[in-house]
């Protein structure tokens, strides 16, 4: 029973010490708070996936998702069994250039703030859940 606890407790440690990192990152590279907490969170979104997937046998219910997983899993690129992080390298990559196109172009549109917080607010919720089932259920 403790070696679960210990266990979860590290899967923890590992989904904030990679959001933590995710932050920093992005406020190095885009120099604005608001762009940072949205990949932040976003990848909060694909860290909890892929620890989901990857050690609590999670399915990823998109179909981009699944096929990326899917087609490294064919060809025997796995980490612990599972092509999940495909998906997590995958997901970094889209965002970032999303952030950085919308940054580039559109930081003086009237659309931009909004975009920013719909991106932070759409992976802060889907992460927020996949953390609390992959830590406490």
């Amino acid at each position: 029973m403790l070696a679960f606890k210990v266990f979860y407790l590290g899967l923890g440690v590992v989904l904030i010490s990679g959001v933590l990192i995710a932050y920093k990152f992005a406020q190095i590279f885009f120099r604005e708070r608001k762009i940072s907490l949205g990949f932040s969170m976003q990848m909060l979104d694909a860290i909890s996936t892929f620890l989901g997937i990857t050690f609590r046998g999670y399915y990823e219910e998109h179909v981009v998702g699944r096929v990326i997983i899917n087609f490294l899993e064919k060809q025997n690129l796995t980490f612990y069994e599972s092509g999940a992080w495909g998906f997590l390298i995958t997901k970094t990559i889209l965002v970032f250039l999303i952030l950085y196109i919308l940054k580039k172009h559109y930081e003086r549109d009237y659309l931009y703030q909004l975009a920013l917080f719909f991106i932070a607010i759409l992976g802060f919720v889907v992460g927020l859940r996949n953390a609390i089932n992959l830590i406490f259920l």
